[in-house]
């Protein structure tokens, strides 16, 4: 998941990518502010457009340490699998497939479990793959809102399985008759963006 930053601007419902940029609009509109308080006290110029150069860039450039901006952010390589014959015309979910003991499917249920808080009309289902019920439940245990974790045992589920090729977490949407996967390092802020704006439409 994100951070706390993003987070407000998420709750206040703005988009993931305008929440993804919008914390340094904030960096440098509070710079502007405090440069304009403290000028009068600053007498030499070149001091005065030094102080302002770490003021702009300072806080800009750690908090994108911490936080980088991805390429996935401001990108969306979803693959389409349009010859899939086992999707419902009618359907429209997201599929998880992950695995038991896999570090990066287990962090991607916090960025999930805020994507449903935000659209609880929206299936959101985990399909644990080799995984006993036990597995099951502790992936269970990290979602406070709804998402759904099953075993991929059916027939179907295991079909749309061979789409993943090993890469664990898959992400994938089925709808209208098609099918669109995403590996872990493809999701991104502007994937989440259409995907809100794919399960809004009627």
């Amino acid at each position: 998941m994100g951070n706390w930053f993003e987070e407000i601007f998420l709750s206040w419902g703005f988009g993931w990518v305008m929440s993804k940029f919008l914390p340094y609009v904030c960096m440098l509109l509070l710079a502007l502010i405090v440069f304009w308080l403290i000028r009068k006290r600053i007498q030499r110029r070149g001091i005065s457009f030094l102080v302002l150069f770490l003021l702009l860039v300072a806080p800009a450039g750690i908090y994108f340490t911490m936080h980088p901006i991805y390429a996935s952010d401001l990108t969306n390589n979803g693959v389409v699998h349009e010859s899939f014959k086992s999707v419902d015309k009618k359907e429209r979910a997201i599929f998880v497939y992950a695995i038991p003991g896999c570090p990066f499917c287990r962090e991607s249920v916090a960025l999930m479990d805020k994507f449903r808080e935000r659209n609880q009309h929206v299936v959101v289902s985990y399909v644990i793959v080799d995984g006993s019920p036990q597995d099951v439940m502790s992936y269970q245990k990290l979602s406070k809102h709804g998402i759904r974790f099953i075993a991929a045992k059916d027939d179907e589920l295991q079909d749309r399985g061979k789409l993943v090729s090993g890469r664990y977490p898959t992400f994938m949407i089925a709808r209208t008759g098609k099918i669109e996967t995403w590996t872990n390092n493809e999701i991104g802020a502007i994937v989440l963006d259409d995907w809100e704006e794919e399960f809004t439409k009627k």
